[in-house]
């Protein structure tokens, strides 16, 4: 039950960070138009659909595979439809490498596309990198600050002894002479502590990067806060890579099931 709930924490998380600046490879494929209609004018409607269909499963997934069920349950037809209508026009456009079918021109742009989304992990991998590096400069032992700060004694010893100022009335008043250090206003040093938002959106997008998912490009305030809830109910940034270890093993989660739907 704690794995599944960390995961749903990650997962809740994913579609928080989506409502911000996020580039997902398999979003959006890029479709030249003159140059379709131009390589497609003798398709049939149902043709068009079962090939389109075909191109989106090669973006998502890298490949097509061969065997006719496979190949008639992407294109929403039964074998029968897709081996004596769909199958002698469409399977022109698709070439065999390795073992699948693939588009040869969307190929290359599939190889564009990671590339940008590689180029975009590695950025935010190395601003994150940059960031820690900021923040543990800040972070100073408050002995070391104190030690630099003329206004807070190093020690604690008993001053020389003080001037006394007796009235002939009275008890003795003690009299402070001047320069002694003012010990209540005395600046304080306040340690600052990171969060672990920017490591778990580092994380996540290494592991999108392998799995062609979303990348978070920008986190909000607003979104920062979500995130850090989410990694207090994930059990810290360690449940948080578990969840992610569990997210890459999921073949469900990346797109195999019956709705095609990816996270």
């Amino acid at each position: 039950m704690r794995g599944k709930s960390t995961l749903s924490c990650v997962i809740r998380a994913h579609f928080l960070c989506g409502g911000v600046a996020v580039s997902r490879a398999d979003a959006w494929m890029p479709l030249y138009i003159g140059d379709y209609m131009g390589d497609t004018a003798h398709l049939s409607t149902e043709q068009h659909g079962a090939y389109l269909l075909l191109l989106m499963h090669q973006w998502r997934r890298g490949s097509i595979p061969t065997d006719e069920a496979s190949l008639a349950q992407i294109t929403r037809s039964t074998p029968a439809r897709w081996r004596n209508r769909i199958a002698p026009v469409v399977m022109a456009f698709f070439t065999m490498v390795d073992g699948a079918l693939v588009q040869r021109r969307l190929l290359d742009e599939m190889e564009k596309a990671k590339k940008k989304s590689q180029e975009a992990a590695q950025s935010a991998a190395s601003r994150w990198n940059k960031n820690k590096h900021a923040e543990t400069n800040d972070i100073r032992p408050e002995a070391d600050a104190n030690a630099s700060n003329p206004h807070i004694p190093s020690q604690c010893s008993s001053p020389s002894p003080s001037p006394i100022k007796e009235e002939s009335v009275g008890p003795a008043v003690l009299q402070v002479p001047s320069g002694t250090p003012d010990l209540f206003s005395a600046p304080v040093t306040r340690l600052k502590v990171a969060d672990d938002t920017e490591a778990a959106v580092a994380a996540w997008n290494a592991m999108a990067a392998r799995c062609n998912l979303p990348q978070v490009a920008k986190l909000s305030d607003a979104r920062r806060r979500s995130l850090l809830a989410r990694l207090r109910e994930a059990g810290g940034i360690e449940g948080w890579h578990a969840a992610l270890k569990r997210i890459e093993a999921s073949s469900f989660l990346l797109g195999d099931n019956a709705q095609g739907w990816v996270m």
